[in-house]
């Protein structure tokens, strides 16, 4: 299975708006366990034999810095077009300095 940034963002907001979340299939389950091998949030995740389950009780601080950068859905959607179809290929530390420079631009002073 692949990692999908946009799923891991639309989680992590889901997330910071409820509190938690839990996998309604396979693929949120996935996802949920990468993000906890990640840092990105503490939660429960393990595969069944059917698939992968799991739930979310809350962000970590480095979850929260993701989500402060990838937030705003201008600046997402910005780093999704400058990337194409190579956001499944570029490592979460690359991503993360590119959301930084991004935003970092957006408060250039002209």
């Amino acid at each position: 299975m692949k990692r999908d940034m946009d799923i891991i963002r639309n989680i992590l907001l889901t997330v910071e708006e409820s509190g938690e979340f839990h996998s309604r299939d396979d693929i949120e389950g996935y996802h949920i366990a990468i993000m906890k091998d990640a840092g990105l949030v503490v939660a429960a995740a393990h595969y069944t034999g059917d698939g992968y389950v799991g739930g979310i009780t809350r962000l970590t601080w480095h979850g929260h810095e993701f989500l402060d950068n990838a937030r705003s859905p201008e600046i997402w959607n910005k780093l999704k077009e400058q990337l194409q179809e190579k956001m499944a290929s570029v490592s979460f530390d690359v991503l993360m300095e590119l959301l930084k420079a991004l935003i970092k631009s957006s408060f250039a002073i002209g």
